[in-house]
Order: C-alpha cells, then sequence, then structure tokens
C-alpha cells in the first residue's frame, strides 16, 4: 500500500524519479537556451559569457529551492542575472554551492547577491557571503520580504515573493549600464522598500513523491500564502476573481499597524505584476490583470507598467499573486532596457491604456430592423421565446456536466450564453419583426454572444430558416411554412457542419423532429408536439451512439456514457416552445 500510494504521488508530475527532478529539469533548461551553462559538480547555472562580461560589470547571483520555475534560471541573461543557485525542491541550496557560484562571477567590480527572507536561504547564501568576503571578495546582500500577509513581528518575518524578479531586473538593468556595487545595491533595497505581495490559491502544490502540501474544502480559496506549499493567512469562500482581488488588496495596503508595508496616495504611479503560481491558465491570468488594473485605478493610483505572465512559481499550484511596486520613477526605465533572459516578457510593458474601437458602421440588418414595419416583436411571441430561453439558462450546469464527459464541458454555457443575450434584447425591445425578420434578428443577437461550434452553428439554422420563411408561398399554412424553415434550418447545420444522422450530435434530435412536422400539410398543435417527443427521444439515442463529429469523436467511446448535450439542449429548446401548443 505504501509504494502504491508513494507511486500515484509521483504520477501526479510528468517526472521520471523525484530524487532527479532537479537535474533532469536542469539538462533540459539547458538544452533549450544555450547561452546558459552549468557548473560541473554544483547546481549553479549562469551566463555562458562570464569570463568577459564580470570584467566590466557587477555580476548579479540569485537562487534558492526549485519549483518555482521560471524562477529563477529563466531570468540569467544580459540586463538581469549573471548566476543562480538551485537546491531540491522547496529546499535552500548548500552554501558550498553558493560560493562556488560567487568565486565564479566575482570581478573587480564585486557581486550582488539577491535572496527571498527564508530562514534557509539566509543562512546557506549568508553563510557563502561571509565566506567570499573572508577571501576578499568583495559581495554584497540583499533580503527580499515583499510578502504583506504576514504582520509585523512575527517569528521569520515577511517572505520573500514574485516581487524579487522586479529586484532582478532593475538592479540587472542598472548593472548592465555599468553601474558600481553601492548603487546596484541601492536600487534594489530601493525597489524591495517599495513592493506588496498578495497571494491567492484554489488548490495546494503536490512535490513529487509528496502528498498535496495542504487541504483546501471545496468552495474555499486560500489567501496570503506563500510559494512553497504551506497554508496561507486565512481560507476564505470562494468569490468572483474582481471580488478577490478587492480584498488582497485591501490587505496588502494595510496601514493597520500590524502592516503598513505599502503606502500609496491617489496619483502615485504603481507597478503591477500579476503573477501565475504555476497551474493558472492564461485566460485566467488576463481575467485577474483587468481586475488588479481596474480596482488600482478606482483607487486613483496610475498604473505606469502591467507585466502579467509566469514569473516565480509554487509547482503547478492554481493561483495568482499580485505584486504593486510603487518605485521611485526615476528607477522605471529600467524595467523596459533589453535582457536576454527568457522569462522576462520580451516586450516594452509601457502604460497599460484600454483600446478604443472605431465606430462600426450599422448592419444592413439593423437598417432594415430600422426600417420594418410592425418593430419589436409581439407580446405572445416574446413570451414564448422567454420561456425557451429561460428553459436553457436553468439547464445549464446540467448541460455542462453531460458535455464534460465527452467534450470541452461548455455546451450549457454556450447555450445560456446565446439565452441571456435573447432574454437581454427582449427586455430592450430589440427583438423585431416576425416570421423572417424575427429570425435574422434572432440570429444576430446570439451569433456574437454564444460563440464556438454552437453559435455558428444555431446562427448558420436560423439564417437558412429565415430564408426559407421569406420565400415560402403566400398560400401554405403557417405551421407548415415555420416546419419547412425549420428543416432548411437544419439541412443548412449538416451541410455546413458535416454532421448527419447517427453521428451523435445535436441534428440525432432536430431530425426526428423534422421528420415528425414534414410529414403533415399542415402540423397542429398535437404534431408539434409528437415532434418534441421524437426530438427528446432521438436524444436519448444519442446514448449509444459513436461520435463521429465533434470533440467527442477524439474520446474513447467506452467513456461516453451519457447523451450528447447539443441533443438534449435542443429538445429541451423545442418542449419549452410547444409547451403551451
Amino acid at each position: 500500500g505504501c509504494c502504491r500510494s508513494h507511486w500515484s504521488y509521483i504520477m501526479s508530475a510528468l517526472v521520471n524519479d523525484p530524487q532527479h527532478v532537479v537535474d533532469e529539469s536542469i539538462e533540459g533548461f539547458i538544452l533549450a537556451n544555450p547561452h546558459i551553462q552549468r557548473l560541473p559538480d554544483h547546481r549553479v547555472l549562469y551566463r555562458k559569457d562570464i569570463e568577459t562580461y564580470k570584467k566590466r560589470h557587477v555580476t548579479l547571483i540569485s537562487g534558492g529551492g526549485s519549483g518555482h520555475e521560471p524562477a529563477h534560471a529563466g531570468f540569467i541573461g544580459d540586463g538581469m542575472l549573471s548566476a543562480v543557485v538551485a537546491g531540491d525542491v522547496f529546499a535552500s541550496p548548500t552554501a558550498a554551492a553558493v560560493l562556488a557560484a560567487i568565486r565564479l562571477v566575482a570581478g573587480e567590480l564585486g557581486v550582488l547577491v539577491i535572496i527571498k527572507n527564508y530562514t534557509g536561504d539566509r543562512l546557506h547564501f549568508g553563510l557563502a557571503v561571509e565566506r567570499a568576503k573572508a577571501e576578499g571578495l568583495r559581495v554584497e546582500m540583499v533580503v527580499v520580504d515583499d510578502d504583506c500577509a504576514i504582520a509585523r513581528g512575527s517569528g521569520a518575518g515577511r517572505r520573500g515573493l514574485a516581487g524579487t524578479v522586479l529586484v532582478h531586473k532593475i538592479a540587472g538593468a542598472l548593472a548592465a549600464q555599468g553601474a558600481v556595487l553601492a548603487a546596484v545595491a541601492a536600487a534594489a533595497r530601493k525597489t524591495i522598500a517599495s513592493l506588496g505581495t498578495m497571494s491567492v490559491s484554489l488548490s495546494p502544490c503536490t512535490v513529487p513523491g509528496r502528498p498535496p502540501s495542504f487541504t483546501l474544502p471545496p468552495g474555499r480559496v486560500e489567501l496570503g500564502l506563500g510559494i512553497h506549499g504551506e497554508p496561507g493567512m486565512q481560507q476564505v469562500d470562494c468569490a468572483p476573481i474582481d471580488s478577490l482581488v478587492a480584498t488582497m488588496l485591501d490587505t496588502l495596503f494595510s496601514q493597520d499597524a500590524s502592516r503598513a508595508y505599502v503606502s500609496a496616495t491617489p496619483g502615485t504611479p504603481v507597478v503591477v505584476l500579476v503573477n501565475n503560481l504555476g497551474g493558472s491558465s492564461n485566460l485566467e491570468l488576463g481575467v485577474a490583470a483587468r481586475a488588479v488594473h481596474a480596482a488600482l485605478v478606482a483607487r486613483g493610483l496610475q498604473v505606469v507598467r502591467l507585466y502579467c505572465g509566469t514569473f516565480m512559481t509554487a509547482l503547478a499550484m492554481a493561483g495568482v499573486s499580485v505584486t504593486v511596486a510603487c518605485l521611485p520613477e526615476k528607477l522605471h526605465w529600467l524595467l523596459d532596457a533589453p535582457t536576454t533572459a527568457p522569462a522576462w516578457p520580451a516586450h516594452a510593458a509601457l502604460a497599460p491604456t484600454r483600446d478604443h474601437a472605431a465606430p462600426v458602421p450599422p448592419a444592413s440588418l439593423d437598417a432594415a430592423h430600422a426600417a420594418a414595419p410592425g418593430g419589436a416583436v409581439s407580446a405572445e411571441t416574446a413570451a414564448v421565446l422567454a420561456r425557451g430561453m429561460h428553459a436553457l439558462v436553468q439547464a445549464e450546469a446540467s448541460l455542462n456536466a453531460l458535455d464534460a464527459a465527452s467534450g470541452d464541458g461548455d455546451c450549457g454555457t454556450s447555450m445560456a450564453g446565446g439565452a441571456r443575450a435573447v432574454l437581454a434584447a427582449l427586455q430592450a425591445g430589440t427583438v423585431h419583426g416576425d416570421g423572417a425578420m424575427l429570425l435574422e434578428s434572432i440570429g444576430a443577437t446570439i451569433e456574437p454572444a454564444m460563440g464556438g461550434t454552437s453559435g455558428a452553428l444555431f446562427s448558420i439554422m436560423l439564417a437558412a430558416a429565415a430564408g426559407s420563411l421569406a420565400t415560402a408561398d403566400k398560400a401554405t399554412p403557417a405551421t407548415a411554412a415555420w416546419a419547412a424553415a425549420l428543416a432548411a434550418g437544419v439541412a443548412a447545420a449538416s451541410t455546413y457542419g458535416g454532421a448527419h444522422a447517427g453521428d451523435r450530435t445535436m441534428l440525432d434530435a432536430l431530425l426526428p423532429a423534422v421528420t415528425v412536422l414534414t410529414s403533415s400539410p399542415a402540423p397542429d398543435s398535437a404534431t408539434w408536439r409528437q415532434a418534441v417527443e421524437a426530438a427528446s427521444n432521438g436524444a436519448q439515442a444519442t446514448t449509444s451512439m459513436r461520435a463521429r463529429c465533434g470533440r467527442a469523436s477524439y474520446v474513447d467511446p467506452s467513456r461516453v456514457t451519457e447523451p450528447d448535450a447539443g441533443a438534449v439542449a435542443v429538445s429541451i429548446l423545442l418542449r419549452a416552445l410547444v409547451a403551451d401548443q
């Protein structure tokens, strides 16, 4: 049992043996970055041109435990670090390795050692610095302690977090300009004094070969945590990122006597770094960056630089940290100085601005609506539409659950997004006319709201159905014209989407309904109810079908044990629309 458990923890990461994970990672990193090499017998990585560089510049060393990638090796390069020293995962390197790094990079102008405020780092790097000084080498050390979650007077003091990367950049850029050691160290200390960082996490992290670092109950997040998997200052209820960011910034800027680390009055220029703790998607990072920028602007602060990406992680922890630096403006240019460090953003992050879109000419459909007789949709039709849309909104979670078994789990979200857009348009009175104009209006409403495959298919169906209604013979009974329109829409979806009966798509619900409706020259209420039942039965029948279209076609059929979410969605919609027939 112990061996199986140990192996399961190993297999929670893409590694071979946990005992070799750091060395194998370093090997891969160097293969991908040939301007960096490793010192034999030590986990010391350094810029390949160090012998030339150190003759003319102050050199910079950083490091600490592994597991924070791309920190620290990702910041080796011209304009940033000269060398780093890596320990085991979340463990400080030895003093012997640090001393070897100092000896390697030390030139006449000296060495600045930049570490984070952890006891192991202070001891091992500090011992190496003292030994280097005893050997006659010029060395200074600065300690980054940007964590705002830790109250003053706590035993070990504030931890060093992602703000460390800004210290690397500013000190490295100044050193690259030829500044002396005292000036580089002074700039590093000014940067440290300006920093504040807060973090939030949706998950613990798992060191290969070990169990998760802490337990987080469902619906809770960890607030104010470090980068070694330790719990934060408190657990709070999960909330939208806007709300979480507001809480983080309240702590970061707190002027309570127990903190009062960062002070910024309205108009203060600030540099911001939104950092992925390892397991968050770029999509989430963008949302977080937006939330942070909006919250800082709301405080009256001037965001002059905004960096967003993966800078300093806690393995694959799902979360973000937010660093705010109230830097002296004379240091801002150092952030824009060039660097060859692979992990620093390649673009110059100048003051962020919001895009101002050019005005878009009104679409022809909008012009037609403006001239269309009858104006907004009738109250009766609006009520039927609203009933159908509410049914899709209510089914959002269940449809997502069905879709997750064989797709990407967003069918319900797509359907509900379109439905909410139609409901909002009904409320605003922007759904127009009846017949073909009504379908065109709905299509124009849902297309930008749904997105993805579902949005395109529904828009195609509505466009084709609208065309069918517009060209229908005036003598054709209305119910038959609508049945023919549905048939035309389904045919168009099949043509452009490439799906057919039996392919396990929403067509497997729609085609049976079309068959029932088109079998009658003038479908009545009973026929429409029969069509609804046919659609429902068709949706359930997809349970045993093998997917030949869409993402489900890539999934092992043995794992697809539920009906197709799209087919279920259209059966729900039809049932709601026909409820009073």
